[in-house]
């Protein structure tokens, strides 16, 4: 279960995103990331991305932003799909 937040007096969140590192049978490193859930309810494709870009609502002129995309709170159940008890990995 993963819940998120954004600080009650900043910028809304555009989406949550898991990190897995494992070691392969050679010992060596990989890293996947995984998108769990995205704002403004953009679906995640099959590679585990969001599929379209969050806009942007900055203005770097008068260095502003407003907070009219994005959510206030993200929530996202996950499974590693790729998950194997036999491999060391981090998350």
């Amino acid at each position: 279960m993963i819940r998120a937040l954004r600080d009650p007096d900043r910028t809304n969140l555009d989406r949550v995103q898991i990190v897995k590192g494992w070691l392969d049978g050679r010992g060596e490193l990989h890293e996947q990331i995984y998108d769990v859930a995205c704002s403004d309810d953009r679906p995640i494709d099959d590679r585990n991305r969001r599929e379209h870009p969050v806009g942007n609502t900055v203005d770097v002129e008068k260095a502003s932003y407003t907070n009219d995309i994005g959510e206030s709170i993200l929530m996202a159940y996950r499974e590693d799909p790729d998950f194997d008890p036999k491999q060391r990995a981090f998350y």
